[in-house]
């Protein structure tokens, strides 16, 4: 078996693209309130942005909410940031939160489930079931930290199960950075977020990999110890709407099926 080699670029890179995505945006009129800060995993800004406007139709309150690394946000909770909830791209954090005593253990649910895609920006309708002569070099976010990472090297493993292997993985800090190295032309092809194809609307260049290749990748909320806590359940009660499943769905996610509970494992990919 041939083994795997990550390659770890300077922390310098990434500098830009970590400050790029921790910009804050409001949703709301400044004098309404209470305020509702909300921390969102980077991989599910577009999605946010779509979202927040909708429940702000129905709901009396201002919304202030920030993207990062979900890791990011987890030490920033950690040291006291004033989140009333935060919306992970994994379900460990949320999860170590709670055992923490920094969220609410109650809150916790499953808002939606990750897909991987294969993304090769030179190729049309690439796929990895018929890949005859794979770049030498790829991306994939950090397994260690990011849960895109982390559903990534499972795949290249299987994949090396079939004979198919990379000469060198280059490690990106976050699925954000690992996309705009595909995006730049700087890396030939890696595994990034459908959710982030589906954003800038690309065809014919990516392949969804097949959920079965890897554990699923259920993004979990919970809400933060606060003050608002009413506001952060009346947001995670909108996250399980029709209409916000819908537009879910439509960024490039899967969904929890409702019969099995929030934190089932069956997904729902109507």
């Amino acid at each position: 078996m041939v083994k795997i080699r990550f390659y770890f670029l300077p922390i310098l890179l990434f500098m830009p693209l970590l400050s790029f995505a921790c910009l804050e945006e409001r949703a709301g009129k400044d004098e309404i309130k209470p305020t509702l800060r909300i921390a969102v995993a980077s991989n599910f800004r577009p999605a946010m942005k779509k979202l927040v406007p909708v429940f702000l139709k129905s709901h009396a309150i201002m919304i202030r909410w920030q993207s990062a690394s979900s890791g990011a946000i987890f030490n920033q909770i950690i040291h006291g940031a004033p989140y009333d909830l935060f919306l992970s791209a994994d379900s460990e954090k949320p999860q170590k939160l709670i055992q923490k005593h920094h969220a609410t253990a109650a809150s916790l649910q499953t808002y939606a489930l990750g897909k991987l895609v294969w993304y090769e920006p030179d190729k049309r309708h690439p796929s990895l079931l018929t890949m005859k002569n794979p770049p030498a070099i790829i991306t994939i976010a950090n397994p260690k930290i990011a849960p895109y990472g982390k559903a990534a090297a499972e795949v290249i493993k299987k994949l090396n199960h079939k004979n198919i292997s990379f000469k060198k993985v280059i490690v990106a800090s976050n699925i954000l950075q690992a996309f705009q190295y595909i995006h730049t032309g700087n890396i030939a092809a890696g595994f990034v977020a459908y959710a982030q194809i589906i954003n800038l609307e690309l065809k014919n260049n990516f392949w969804v990999i097949p959920s079965h290749w890897y554990q699923p990748i259920k993004q979990q909320a919970v809400i933060v110890q606060s003050a608002h806590t009413k506001q952060a359940q009346q947001f995670l009660d909108f996250l399980q709407t029709e209409t916000a499943r819908k537009i879910i769905r439509e960024m490039g996610y899967d969904l929890p099926t409702k019969t099995t509970g929030l934190k089932g494992n069956e997904h729902d990919t109507r």
